[in-house]
């Protein structure tokens, strides 16, 4: 089992928060202290979504603006040949981002504290010392 960490950094908290860009849920989870897996689980158990080979958003919450179906296609060697095969997934909005953040401190998940980023160190910093006689 994996052991939980006990802060997230400021630059994931950052991105999660407040980028336009979807995510996938493995990011929401992170600033939970769960996996993608276990996040996922909870969203299935709670009716937000489904699973059928791939998770989808169940009914109620279609057409909110919560996700986006991203479609990607990827090369399987195998050892009569290659071919290629596409897949889909769920990647969250913003929006349905937010509306996780929601469902989870609703159902009594907490996000984990914010640690500030280490700050980046100079190269002087790393410079090795000479002494001399």
């Amino acid at each position: 089992m994996k052991a939980k960490p006990e802060n997230v950094s400021a630059t994931l908290y950052n991105i999660v928060c407040s980028t336009n860009r979807e995510l996938p849920v493995k990011k929401v989870a992170e600033l939970y202290g769960l996996s993608g897996i276990a996040l996922n689980k909870l969203l299935v158990e709670w009716g937000i979504q489904y699973k059928r080979e791939r998770y989808y958003l169940a009914v109620p919450y279609h057409g909110m603006g919560y996700t986006k179906v991203v479609c990607t296609t990827y090369t399987v060697d195998t050892d009569t040949g290659s071919f290629r095969r596409d897949t889909s997934y769920l990647k969250w909005t913003l929006k349905g981002r937010k509306f996780l953040f929601e469902e989870l401190e609703k159902r009594g998940y907490h996000r984990l504290p914010v640690r500030p980023d280490v700050e980046t160190r100079t190269r002087d910093h790393y410079r090795r010392r000479e002494y001399y006689d």
